[in-house]
């Protein structure tokens, strides 16, 4: 299943609607954006839902309630492991810059995505704030779902349970539902590793490329590769 999420994971740096004199700034902004923006709405409609299902019968408020948070939540994570590769990535070398030195000093410095921009321009260094805190932001979604797996590490692994039986256990969990894609392909012990495996990945593809030169990063990504 995750496999084919892989080729959902979405570029906005291909959208041609975005242009100007700052076209790369901008395509950046909307690679950045954009998947707060869907965030936000799921949550507004999810809220929504909540309140106009609160008219309903007393007796199946509870339920529904809960199925509502399970369907939005599902949403939630599933947009963030569409997007978060790509846009960290992208993220990632809008803060890659070639320095140009001379008698110890920087004459100059361009950004190495787009050489028209130069990275000691007031414009570039506002731009790079905004992608400081964007990185800081998207940082904290492997770690969020670390926290919501952690909450439930005892259904996903069911203490004193074989395997057979954890795993059947955890298949028939109402509340392991939003999360199922994050675990459903694992042990019960290793309810976790699709947060280390996205964290390997976003290294691959956002981190390698800017260490050092070809021949370095080959031989790190080759023993890295290995390694992990």
């Amino acid at each position: 299943f995750l496999g084919i999420l892989g080729f959902l994971q979405f570029d906005f740096l291909t959208l041609d609607c975005v242009s100007g004199k700052n076209s790369y700034f901008n395509r950046v902004y909307v690679t950045q954006f954009v998947p707060l923006v869907l965030f936000a709405v799921i949550v507004m409609m999810g809220g929504l839902r909540a309140l106009v299902s609160k008219f309903g019968p007393a007796k199946k408020r509870a339920e529904a309630l809960e199925a509502i948070f399970n369907q939005h939540m599902y949403v939630a994570l599933l947009l963030s492991y569409c997007v978060f590769p790509t846009v960290s990535a992208v993220q990632l070398k809008s803060l890659w810059c070639m320095t140009l030195e001379h008698d110890g000093k920087i004459i100059a410095s361009f950004l190495r995505e787009d050489s028209s921009i130069s990275c000691l321009s007031p414009s570039y260094q506002n731009f790079r704030v905004v992608v400081i805190i964007g990185i800081v932001v998207y940082q904290g979604i492997p770690l969020l779902w670390f926290v919501l797996l952690w909450r439930v590490r005892h259904e996903l692994n069911p203490p004193g349970q074989s395997e057979k039986t954890a795993l059947l256990l955890r298949d028939k969990s109402p509340r392991l539902e939003p999360y199922k894609f994050l675990f459903s392909d694992y042990r019960p012990s290793r309810w976790a590793y699709e947060v280390y495996e996205m964290l390997r990945r976003l290294f691959f593809v956002g981190v390698l490329p800017l260490l050092g030169e070809g021949a370095v990063r080959a031989f790190i990504g080759i023993f890295l590769s290995i390694w992990t």
